[in-house]
């Protein structure tokens, strides 16, 4: 697996279309978890991934309230 270093377009690898591919990036969450499990991992490379896996999570959890907000539109829910 490739450590990829953190930087400000971190998400553009994740848009396709102009939309954001959430299956893609909990893909990545996976990979970066698996890799931060791995006892043999260097101390920055664990920093430099934890760094990415929790902006990415961040981005995840934007975009799936966008959705649950899109799904009251279209079925409220009853309160």
């Amino acid at each position: 697996m490739e450590n990829k270093p953190v930087s400000d377009d971190i998400f553009q690898q994740y848009y396709e279309n102009g939309r954001f591919d959430i299956d893609r990036a909990i893909a990545r969450l996976n990979e970066i978890n698996r890799a931060l499990a791995n006892a043999n991992i260097k101390l920055y490379d664990a920093i430099d991934l934890y760094k990415e896996g929790t902006l990415l999570a961040s981005r995840c959890e934007e975009e799936l309230q966008g959705i649950e907000k899109q799904l009251n539109i279209i079925k409220p829910t009853e309160d």
